[in-house]
């Protein structure tokens, strides 16, 4: 089963030009069972950087919903996810996987938050990765702090310098993944994971994360990086 990990809807993230339906449809169309919509959660990415509150969510959630809908009509499990920029990481982006709708109702000011005070409210079950860790202006977290990181980052804007991040996580044993981070219709299908195991929920999903029971994809080419 081949699972999408970073995708943005441009429903929700004002720098995507992808909307779900054709997102959903493309992928498809590339015989991926799954995706996860991560749409950024962080001050001035939304649409309207002025929304508050409940309609902050609502606004963050109408990508991933939009695209549910068409991946329950085509077959494919859409799963929600998030890329989280925090208030004092400067360009510092999280993916973080385990987060429900409620969760977001709770908090909608996460993107005001330090990731100190995330981590303290982040359900157990909850998976953080740093996305992209080695591009230029983005500090490197403490592995510590990190279920994992992304190695592969399938965005052609930006020098995601993936080979580093790949060293990076076999040194300090950090879980990676792989991901398109599409904002463009020529970047879809671009990364993800491919597994043996059925991921028909999150907590399917979560528990392949966990496990390593799966492979990189990233431009069609296998990388089994598991040690």
């Amino acid at each position: 089963m081949k699972i999408e990990l970073h995708l943005h809807t441009a429903e929700s993230s004002k720098c995507s030009k992808v909307g779900a339906e054709q997102i959903i449809r493309e992928y498809h169309r590339c015989g991926y069972g799954a995706v996860v919509i991560t749409d950024h959660y962080a001050r001035g990415t939304f649409e309207k950087p002025d929304v508050f509150g409940r309609d902050k969510t609502e606004r963050f959630l109408r990508g991933y919903r939009e695209a549910k809908k068409w991946g329950d009509e085509l077959g494919v499990k859409v799963f929600l996810g998030a890329e989280l920029r925090f208030s004092a990481s400067n360009a510092n982006d999280y993916l973080c996987y385990g987060l429900d709708e409620e969760f977001f109702y709770e908090h909608c000011d996460l993107d005001i938050m330090r990731l100190s005070d995330f981590e303290r409210i982040k359900p157990a079950k909850a998976l953080l990765y740093q996305a992209h860790p080695f591009r230029n202006g983005i500090t490197v977290t403490d592995p510590k702090r990190l279920f994992g990181i992304e190695v592969f980052n399938g965005h052609v804007g930006h020098d995601s310098r993936n080979s580093i991040a790949l060293q990076w996580a076999r040194l300090h044993k950090l879980h990676a993944i792989s991901g398109s981070d599409s904002h463009h219709r020529s970047t879809l299908c671009n990364g993800g994971i491919i597994t043996n195991e059925d991921v028909l929920s999150m907590d399917d999903l979560l528990k392949v994360l966990r496990t390593d029971s799966y492979a990189l994809f990233n431009k069609n080419v296998l990388d089994s990086l598991h040690w």
